[in-house]
């Protein structure tokens, strides 16, 4: 059997959490590797950013699945990488795909943060690190962190829905993700024609937002050859306790301007979000800060 069951992005949009949740149902099978990037053969400057490339190594994946109802596969590049859409039709045509969809400028802003945290960046100005890496997409510099491109949903919506078709196609936003899991939940139940028993799953938050405890931690943390050697070396639950070991988890995180976030907003997402807003018909859950914020030191 082939992977049926595509979590397709938006990277920090609620998708990892939704797949740990798959992972407890019977009737569904998540591999090993749950971000295989197959389909959008994702290379990454990042060297520990594992992905397959060979088909078979691809369904081998999915070789330990006894009778399960849906294999997934959950890799947030498949959204905004051009023509995964109809790679993944072309593997299986009878597959279903959830999207998880945030507000474009709140997702740019927490894929900063998980950046900082990684050790991946240095910059402390998020605008700043915005456009550096604007300019590093536009002259196809590998370094892109893909901030921006990443949040420019429509076409990849799009490309979805005319593909597979609404019925096969299910669309949920973050907020209701953070505020209403397990009406999330009720709903992909539904969608899969899943049994729903609440009492199996859980709300814990996954990336809790955290900093690295010093300069030096967070030099080690950016360091791909020591994330490649753990990731071959040593076991799963083992590495997050290591990795937890150099981060402070933090309850309050950093926040935006909102005049920051309306410059933002509209520079670089305005006409995507009016684009998708015509295409489903509906308006877009913009998470527009209600006041000025004093930014908390990252």
């Amino acid at each position: 059997m082939k992977s049926n069951l595509f979590v397709v992005g938006a990277m920090k949009g609620g998708t990892t959490w939704v797949v740990n949740q798959l992972g407890i149902m019977d009737e569904v099978f998540v591999p090993y590797l749950k971000e295989p990037h197959y389909f959008s053969q994702l290379k990454s400057y990042r060297k520990h950013i594992r992905h397959i490339s060979d088909y078979q190594n691809y369904l081998n994946l999915y070789k330990s699945s006894i009778d399960e109802k849906y294999l997934v596969d959950g890799s947030v590049s498949y959204l905004t990488t051009p023509n995964v859409a109809n790679k993944i039709f072309k593997h299986n045509p009878d597959s279903k795909i959830i999207i998880l969809l945030r507000d474009p400028v709140q997702r740019a802003f927490s894929h900063y943060l998980m950046m900082l945290r990684e050790g991946n960046t240095v910059d402390q100005d998020f605008i700043k690190e915005l456009e550096n890496d604007y300019h590093n997409e536009l002259n196809n510099i590998l370094e892109s962190k893909r901030y921006i491109k990443n949040g420019l949903y429509y076409s990849g919506v799009r490309e979805y829905l005319d593909l597979f078709g609404s019925e096969n196609v299910l669309i949920e936003y973050y907020p209701e993700v953070l505020e209403r899991p397990m009406q999330v939940l009720k709903r992909i139940c539904s969608f899969l024609q899943l049994e729903f028993e609440e009492a199996q799953y859980s709300c814990n938050k996954v990336n809790q937002y955290a900093r690295p405890r010093n300069v030096l931690t967070k030099k080690i943390l950016g360091s791909d050859y020591l994330r490649l050697f753990l990731q071959f070396f040593i076991p799963i639950a083992l590495r997050k306790t290591i990795k937890n070991k150099f981060l402070i988890m933090e309850d309050t995180k950093p926040v935006l301007q909102r005049d920051d976030y309306e410059c933002l907003y509209m520079k670089y997402f305005f006409k995507d979000v009016q684009l998708l807003e015509k295409h489903l018909g509906c308006k877009f859950p913009l998470q527009k800060p209600k006041v000025n914020n004093i930014l908390i030191n990252t």
